[in-house]
This record gives C-alpha cells, structure tokens and sequence, in this order.
C-alpha cells in the first residue's frame, strides 16, 4: 500500500537485509552501461574510475589509446538509443567515446554533443585518445541508454527492476528504490505502480527522497496532496498531479 513514512525507517530495513537500488519507473534501467573497467595507467594517461562510476583522465598519451568501459551490452535493434558522456571540444583526432561493435570496431562515437543510432544487437563503449593528446583534468561521464529519456545528465549504471525483485524474493525486510515519479506518468489523477510491484505480490511505501529533491519539487509534492490506497499500488493526487518530477524513495516488500 502506497504510504508516507520516515526516511529512516525505509533505509535502515532496506539497507540491513539487501542493498540500495534506482530506477526511474517505467524503465528497466536508465544508463545501460555498467562500468566494469578499474582504475590504470596506459601509454602515459591515467584513468581513474570515480565513485559514481564517471571517468577521469590525466597525462598525455605517448601512443594511441582506447580504454575499454564495458561487457558487451545486448540492444534491441528496433530501439532507437543514445550514447553520451565525452566532454566538450572532443573529436576523432584528439579524444573521444566510442561505440564498439562485437568485434570491438568502432562504429561512431559522441565527441561532446551525444549520438544516437538504433539497428545494433550488440555494443562495448571505450575512451580514445590520440597520441599526444594531453587530456589532464577530463572526466568521461559515460552513459548510454533509450533516446526516448530525452535527458544527458548523467546518472550510473543501477540494477533493473528484474534484478530488485528477484533480490526482494529471497528476503523479506524488503529493498528500497530510488526512482523518480515522472509528471507525465499520471493519469488525470492516478500513478499507477503495478506494473512494476503488483499489489497481488507487493506492498510498498513511498516518500520523497529528501537527498536529491529540491524544494520547487517538494513544494509540488506537497500542493498535489498526494495519497495512498489500501487495495492497490497506486497513488491519487487529490489537488491534482504535479506539474514536474519528483525524486522518490520506494520501499518494495514482497507479500508472504
């Protein structure tokens, strides 16, 4: 049942039986690349894997490099995607973020201003630099994902909602979920979390996630006076639906 509860309560029995988990609803996972790759030096550059999985570079490249981010990712070649992340100024002969066929041939890359392709099965992405190319003080944010999201910002890689539940079937203190409830998910007055967590299987709790929310989104929030059901996984905006997104914390638990 949708409900408002305290932010504590949600991340200590998440956080004590499984793991911290995002995605934005209605999406399996936002940035599709998972980035496998670990900090090294190679040919006079220096990648370092940051926290949120960006990378950073220093040096100049004594020959020509490509650092390699991924596994190889599965596409629907019907899917219209977008690949994003190299910083601003870049080209093929100084630096660059390329998508990589099975063979791990480039196909194209985003040199700063995104690119976006469709009719591939199966892609890697990597960093490029040319020889002596000085690429001191970078950081390769990348990400690709469903050209749909319309958005660049960057955000890393997250398990999918298949992954969460099957994490939530094995335990039952439940795993919290940071998404984001998207103004254009509501019908006339409803959002609708059952195609994700049906109530038949689940119960969840929601509440804005008070990390990242700001306050023109909490002040929405609050104005939409935004309700819970006891017979369904849905929400009802009882002044009407917001007008923006709105950061949310789910904690999902599966019914006995």
């Amino acid at each position: 049942m949708p409900a408002l509860i305290h932010k504590k309560q949600i991340i200590g029995q998440a956080t004590d039986a499984t793991a911290m988990i995002k995605d934005t609803v209605g999406w399996t996972c936002r940035n599709l690349i998972r980035n496998t790759s670990q900090t090294t030096t190679q040919s006079g550059v220096t990648f370092t894997v940051n926290e949120d999985m960006s990378v950073s570079t220093s040096g100049t490249a004594s020959t020509s490099v490509v650092f390699l981010i991924n596994d190889l990712i599965a596409l629907d070649p019907l899917i219209e995607y977008r690949l994003t992340g190299c910083p601003e100024r870049g080209s093929a002969s100084t630096y660059e973020l390329r998508l990589l066929n099975e063979n791990m041939t480039k196909i194209a890359s985003d040199t700063g201003d995104g690119y976006e392709f469709s009719g591939q099965s199966l892609v890697g992405v990597a960093i490029y630099i040319s020889a002596g190319v000085n690429v001191t003080g970078l950081t390769f944010s990348p990400m690709l994902q469903k050209a749909a999201f319309k958005s660049d910002i960057y955000e890393p890689y997250h398990i999918t909602v298949e992954e969460a539940l099957d994490i939530i079937a094995g335990g039952t203190s439940g795993v919290l979920v940071l998404s984001t409830m998207l103004a254009t998910g509501w019908t006339d007055d409803t959002y609708s979390f059952e195609n994700e967590y049906p109530f038949t299987d689940y119960n969840i709790d929601i509440e804005p996630n008070g990390d990242v929310i700001t306050k023109s989104e909490y002040l929405e929030w609050s104005k939409a006076g935004i309700v819970g059901s006891a017979t369904s996984n849905r929400c009802r905006a009882m002044n009407g639906a917001p007008k923006v997104d709105i950061p949310i914390m789910i904690k999902v638990t599966r019914k006995s």
